[in-house]
């Protein structure tokens, strides 16, 4: 038998060294030096990837990448046709591409025309920092448009001029026309706003990125999407597994800033962002007529450093102006995890500040925040829509534990199949306030299977009579693991405990569609063992010209 086996064995053996080509790209074994891609063979065209496409045993070489432009200034990657990003991009022209070997490239880099800029070995071997501090890193001009950047780390820029956009804006990259961004590492830049990344106008999509330890000196300290007033064009910022971490902004959007613009993020983190001063947002602020679409997104751990006004530890949405006629901020989202965040002392909300937004949200994790007076989530003169919200184990004194909703009578709300638990501190978990007693029975209806239970003080349904008939504190919520601090609690609950009164879905955030196998581990560096996606950008090894702040 074991004869028969090396006969087989040997067979096959024979049959693969004798011209067998498995991927059917027409060049056997072992010419092809690999089989399972018909992409890679002797004579295929040679890509910007450190992939060895022609079988030729090089992974840098300049005669090979046909069509494409060469940087290098290094003498471990000769031949190059050009020594400076800037000479590539003039050689490639309009529609051209460029290929970046490994190395630090002091200067300031400005697309002008549509170009592909590509680094052979990524962000953590290829950076860009300009010889001027107070010098942007990278721009891409409207006559850009279309153009694709892909594996660099963009550090040590400034913004060149005062408050006037756009030379305020973009430390790292700024961005005015559509564009593609990938891979990138954006750190240690500054600016006066959106001091790691500015997007101006333009479809712009940005991913497997990280963008950390940039600090404006107004709003914006890692990203900012912002209507110019003396170039109203619209812009929209599609942000898929990025990781903002560990900015600072003086006022507005420690994180992320945007302003009568655009954003859609999905596998986002925003973590560890600080507002230095008084101001609002130190994870996410969406000012005017902003309009966010957040899905599985996780906003942690930003606060303030210094006392004051102002507040949002986590996310933030209002008009800019106390002016009727100004547009309001549209937030929508799924999956959407809040916690540890930190508002000023005697400031507002430690997860959420709303007001007068039209906030839509499923799904929604609110624990672990703290604050002086109302340290979960408040909506004020808005439209809102909360179903399957977990409120649990916040800190704060006065007004509200979880969530204070005031109502006016003209703003539709409803709040539904959610859970406030082990919320602490002398306010009561749930506040409700409105202008008139019909707002108080047409809004309370609206609250439908809201289960309270644990808090230091709960919400009394009896004082509003039959019209609170959708509160309930007859079920306590068990949850899969509740030990440690709240941040590191598994929040689905038990199959044995739904606690609701109808229906077979959960209660809470990981209940019903979209939320029975909870949120997925974020992207980046940072991520856990199980994590979905890792960031190839995020662990550069090129150093940052500016210190990480605080």
């Amino acid at each position: 038998m074991f004869g028969m086996i090396w006969l087989l064995t040997l067979a096959c053996f024979n049959d693969y060294n004798s011209g067998v080509d498995p991927d059917g790209d027409g060049a056997p074994w072992p010419e092809d030096c690999d089989s399972t891609n018909p992409n890679i063979h002797p004579g295929a065209p040679e890509l910007c990837d450190q992939i060895d496409q022609d079988c030729d045993g090089a992974l840098w070489d300049p005669d090979d990448l046909i069509g494409v432009v060469t940087v290098s200034n290094s003498e471990d990657y000769p031949g190059a046709l050009r020594s400076s990003i800037t000479a590539g991009l003039a050689e490639a022209g309009a529609g051209g591409t460029v290929c970046v070997a490994p190395g630090m490239y002091r200067e300031a880099v400005t697309l002008e025309a549509p170009v592909t800029l590509l680094s052979l070995a990524g962000a953590e071997e290829t950076g860009v920092q300009p010889q001027d501090s107070f010098t942007q890193v990278m721009r891409i001009l409207p006559g850009a448009a279309g153009s694709t950047v892909r594996g660099f780390t963009l550090t040590g820029g400034d913004t060149p001029g005062g408050e006037g956009l756009p030379s305020s804006c973009g430390g790292g990259l700024v961005v005015r026309g559509d564009a593609t961004l990938e891979s990138l590492n954006i750190t240690g830049n500054g600016g006066f706003e959106g001091a790691g990344l500015c997007v101006l106008a333009g479809d712009v999509t940005l991913t497997d990125s990280v963008i950390s330890f940039n600090t404006s000196v107004g709003a914006g300290g890692g990203v900012e999407v912002y209507l110019d007033p003396d170039d109203p064009q619209p812009a929209h910022l599609t942000m898929n597994d990025v990781r903002v971490e560990l900015n600072e902004a003086r006022l507005w959007g420690g994180g992320v800033y945007v302003h009568a613009q655009t954003l859609t993020a999905t596998l986002i983190v925003v973590e560890g962002n600080v507002i230095t001063e008084g101001g609002w947002g130190a994870g996410v602020a969406a000012l005017e007529s902003a309009d966010l679409t957040l899905n599985d997104v996780r906003i942690w751990s930003n606060s303030f450093g210094a006392s004051g006004t102002g507040g949002a530890g986590g996310l933030y949405a209002a008009p800019y102006s106390d002016d009727p006629e100004e547009k309001v901020p549209t937030v929508r989202g799924e999956r959407v995890d809040i916690r540890d965040n930190r508002p000023p002392t005697g400031g507002l909300g430690g997860a959420l500040v709303c007001v007068g937004c039209q906030l839509t949200m499923s799904n929604m994790i609110v624990a672990g925040n703290s604050g002086d007076r109302i340290l979960g989530i408040e909506v004020y003169d808005n439209t809102v829509s909360l179903d399957h919200l977990t409120v649990v184990g916040n800190q704060g004194q006065i007004y509200a534990g979880g969530l204070d909703v005031y109502f006016d009578g003209e703003q539709p709300a409803s709040v539904s199949r959610s859970t406030f638990f082990q919320n602490t501190g002398e306010a009561p978990a749930i506040n409700i306030s409105f202008n008139s007693e019909d707002a108080l029975i047409a809004q309370l209806s609206a609250f439908d299977e809201v289960h309270h239970d644990q808090n230091s003080v709960e919400f009394d349904a009896s004082a509003y009579g039959d019209a609170a008939s959708g509160f309930f504190t007859d079920c306590t919520p068990t949850f899969v693991s509740l030990t440690g601090e709240p941040t590191t609690w598994d929040l689905h609950l038990t199959d044995a405990d739904r606690c609701l009164t109808t229906g077979a879905v959960e209660l809470g955030a990981y209940g019903g569609a979209g939320g029975e196998a909870g949120p997925p581990s974020p992207p980046g560096p940072n991520a856990s063992a199980d994590t979905y996606s890792a960031s190839s950008a995020a662990t550069a090894d090129v150093t940052p010209a500016a210190s990480p702040p605080g």
